[in-house]
């Protein structure tokens, strides 16, 4: 969770981290009480055909949000290198002629 606090704290303005950082205090707290109800449920009714199948289950919720984290990551990088690519095509100071709009053009 820090993890995503810290990528989404870049993405927003410093004004509005607080109500990020509230939204996800929200969503741990409801996710604590849905997954509570849930494996206190999920138990009983599948002890008899595998004791573990709720933490197995858990496992499966943790694949999911590492796999969705290593996405953002992955596709974070990409942006970040193409963005880097991008502003080095022009660090000697040269302008390509795409660049000049036909306005600032002199004849």
């Amino acid at each position: 969770m820090p993890c995503l606090r810290s990528m989404l704290s870049k993405l927003v303005y410093p004004t509005e981290q607080g109500k990020v950082f509230s939204f996800f205090a929200m969503i741990e707290n409801i996710s604590i009480l849905l997954s509570t109800t849930f494996y206190t449920g999920l138990y009983p009714l599948t002890r008899s055909i595998l004791h573990g199948f709720s933490f197995l289950v858990a496992f499966g919720f943790a694949v999911v949000a590492v796999l969705l984290t290593v996405v953002l990551l992955v596709h974070k990088r990409r942006r970040v290198a193409a963005d880097c690519n991008a502003t080095a095509d022009h660090s000697d100071g040269t302008i390509a002629a795409g660049d000049i709009s036909s306005s600032t053009r002199t004849v």
